[in-house]
């Protein structure tokens, strides 16, 4: 099994257990889910795979995943693998898909990486069927704490809606942020009413304006696409998610003990085989009769020491 090493770069959920930045990445893919259904998905640098299955398994006729870093596509491939997945290394400047072959794309966190912002939406618009849609998110420059080393040019929503609106006719912009939660209340209200923050407690503070969040996400399209109502809401630590992520640590731990045991398995039969071949050597048959003198004359010294000790 191909090992990830983790960097910072590319989210890898069971390596990141409890880290905010993860709950931030299953979001943002989980809001891509509700558009997936029965569409033909690309997912551009889709990293170590784990989106591309959520968007499988949300009912994706397919889903084209790719990363420009071979070791990550063969890792994504490995654990996450599926039917209707195809994960690809390439460059997302030169997507190897034909024009108008998906539905659906989604980049998440990716045009911060590049230089040439504009090609890599007119590669998407090239791929995009003439109704399909583009889902990418960004951190804002403006609120995004501290410097990230692999990010070549970061944009204000403003500044990231206007450059997708250079290349597509329609877009919409939903911001997305992250705030510790803890609640106190009756379950069944809560349940009930679990989309609405009333008063007389704040429950959540919400930005003011798309200025002021901590991420972009921008629609686009060549078609009127009507943006969703809902609010999407993911916590630190839902059981769910804990079982998820305990269930890709099973699956790593798994696989290593496989790959150790194959490795045994590989050298017991090399050094077989390399027994196998000294048999059989020329050399091995002519030196036989040293060899049995030899055994002879230890079994002759050590019948003579047996009787010395008498």
């Amino acid at each position: 099994m191909t090992q990830p090493v983790y960097t910072g770069e590319r989210v890898i959920p069971e390596l990141q257990q409890g880290d905010p930045i993860l709950v931030e990445h299953l979001l943002r893919y989980m809001f891509s889910c509700a558009f997936a259904r029965g569409k033909r998905v690309l997912d551009v640098a889709c990293g170590s795979g784990y989106g591309s299955q959520m968007l499988a398994d949300a009912g994706a006729r397919a889903v084209y995943s790719i990363d420009r870093d071979e070791k990550t596509i063969a890792y994504a491939r490995e654990r996450h693998g599926a039917e209707n997945i195809r994960f690809l290394a390439a460059d997302a400047l030169d997507l190897p898909l034909a024009d108008r072959s998906v539905d659906l794309v989604v980049s998440f966190e990716t045009i911060e990486h590049l230089k040439d912002v504009q090609r890599f939406l007119r590669e998407i618009k090239r791929v995009l069927d003439q109704e399909g849609m583009l889902l990418l998110s960004t951190p804002n420059r403006e609120t995004y704490p501290g410097e990230n080393p692999f990010h070549t040019r970061e944009f204000t929503p403003a500044e990231l809606e206007t450059i997708v609106r250079s290349v597509f006719r329609y877009t919409w912009t939903r911001s997305q942020f992250s705030s510790f939660a803890s609640l106190i209340g009756d379950p069944e209200h809560v349940n009930k009413h679990h989309g609405r923050f009333g008063s007389p407690a704040v429950f959540c503070h919400m930005p003011a304006s798309l200025a002021d969040c901590l991420y972009s996400i921008v629609a686009a399209s060549d078609s009127i696409i009507e943006p969703p109502d809902d609010i999407w809401i993911m916590l630190f630590r839902p059981p769910w998610l804990h079982s998820w992520i305990e269930l890709f640590g099973e699956r790593a731990e798994r696989d290593r003990r496989e790959a150790l045991l194959r490795e045994k398995d590989r050298l017991i039969q090399l050094q077989t085989d390399q027994l196998a071949m000294l048999h059989s050597s020329a050399s091995w048959r002519l030196t036989k009769p040293l060899r049995d003198l030899k055994r002879f004359a230890h079994a002759i010294l050590r019948q003579k020491r047996g009787r010395c000790s008498l």
